[in-house]
């Protein structure tokens, strides 16, 4: 089961009793992934900047460093952040803290809506076999299926009413 540090940002006018519920809301989105938080830390931000700075990447460092001595080899470790990130702000984080995938909760969501994909639903890839065939006869007719057969419904019923 991979393991997360979860990282809470608190900027100016943000309460704590905010950052509380947004990291235990954060932490129940993880649980649906199959992710144990093991570790939260909070940055509390004096301006409306969201950068990191060094004290806090080195405080993140040595909990991981923590948090592997505990982990079993096999078992993958995240930081993810409750706040949304740039792709430059990712890849700097990975950078700084090797082996550890970095993610945000814009990022969480989405994979929570992969997961809850089945193969009944719109945006799945894998498809029926009945479905299969109804993608292969519109694209000899030009027509869905349910058209094709919506039409000859219609046809008959014409037929049937012509004197």
């Amino acid at each position: 089961m991979p393991r997360a540090l979860v990282l809470g940002r608190q900027f100016p006018g943000d309460t704590d009793a905010s950052v509380h519920t947004a990291l235990a809301e954060l932490e129940n989105l993880l649980a649906q992934l199959e992710i144990r938080v093991v570790a939260t830390l909070i940055q509390r931000h004096r301006s409306a900047d969201p950068a990191l700075g060094e004290g806090k990447l080195a405080e993140i460092a040595a909990r991981i460093a923590e948090v592997r001595g505990d982990a079993q080899e096999d078992e993958k470790l995240l930081l993810v952040v409750d706040d949304a990130l740039s792709p430059a702000q990712l890849r700097a984080l990975e950078d700084a803290l090797a082996d550890v995938e970095v993610i945000d909760r814009a990022s969480v969501i989405l994979r929570i809506f992969e997961n809850t994909r089945g193969p009944g639903s719109r945006g799945s890839r894998s498809r029926s076999p009945r479905s299969r065939t109804r993608s292969r006869v519109s694209a000899r007719t030009g027509r869905s299926a349910s058209a094709k057969a919506a039409a000859a419904v219609v046809a008959s019923a014409v037929t049937a009413t012509s004197p």
